[in-house]
Formats: C-alpha cells, sequence, structure tokens
C-alpha cells in the first residue's frame, strides 16, 4: 500500500510543480505584457508630444505670417493713401496752374486782338490818307 500512497505523493509533487511552473510562467507573460503595453503607451506619449510640437511650430509659422501680412498690408494701405493725396494735389495744383495760365493767355490774346484793331484802324487811316 505504501506504493500507492508514493504515487499519490508523486502524482500531488507534479501537480504541485506544473501548478508553480504554470504561475512562473504566467508571472512572467503578464510582466512582459504589462512592459509592452507600458513601452507602447510611451512610444504613444512621444509621437503625440512629437505632433503637438510640429503644430505649435506650423501654428508660430502661421503667426508670424499673418503678422507678416497685416504689415505688408497696412504699409500698402498707407502708401496707396500718400499716393491718392499726392495725386489730388498735384491735380489741384494742374487745374489751379491751368486757371492761371488760361488768363494769362486770354489776357494775352485781348492785348493781341486790341493791337490788332488798333493797326487796323492805324490801316484804315493811312489808306484815307493816301486815297484822299
Amino acid at each position: 500500500m505504501l506504493r500507492c500512497n508514493d504515487d499519490h505523493d508523486v502524482s500531488s509533487n507534479k501537480r504541485v510543480n506544473e501548478k508553480e511552473r504554470l504561475e512562473i510562467k504566467s508571472k512572467a507573460e503578464t510582466e512582459y505584457v504589462e512592459a509592452w503595453l507600458d513601452s507602447s503607451r510611451e512610444q504613444r506619449q512621444l509621437e503625440a508630444e512629437r505632433a503637438l510640437a510640429d503644430l505649435r511650430s506650423q501654428l508660430e509659422e502661421c503667426r508670424l505670417r499673418e503678422s507678416n501680412e497685416r504689415l505688408v498690408h497696412q504699409q500698402i494701405v498707407d502708401f496707396l493713401k500718400d499716393s491718392i493725396e499726392e495725386n489730388e494735389r498735384d491735380a489741384e495744383n494742374w487745374v489751379k496752374r491751368r486757371r492761371t495760365e488760361t488768363k494769362v493767355y486770354e489776357r494775352d490774346i485781348r492785348k493781341l486782338q486790341d493791337e490788332i484793331e488798333q493797326k487796323r484802324a492805324a490801316l484804315a487811316q493811312l489808306q484815307l490818307e493816301v486815297s484822299s
């Protein structure tokens, strides 16, 4: 009967050993999976941080470009305002100069017309004197 007991003890030891082996294996697998999950999370976090840094850089570039565009826009507006004001002043000056020149020319024309009339009268007088 001892043999039966010994077989039972051996069988029991085998089961205990198998159980311990399975527990160790399970623990190792759990540690591996947890380490893999931690590594995967860390990798995703690094990728997210890199993507965030890229987005921040792009945002800063957009802000800088927008600021430059606003500056250029304002400079163009200022230039156009100055140009329009200068053109308006030039137009006013041209109109004034034209009016002044027109008055001078009209005065000169009247003088010449008066001279012509005087010379015609003088010529008519001379013709009368010569014909008489």
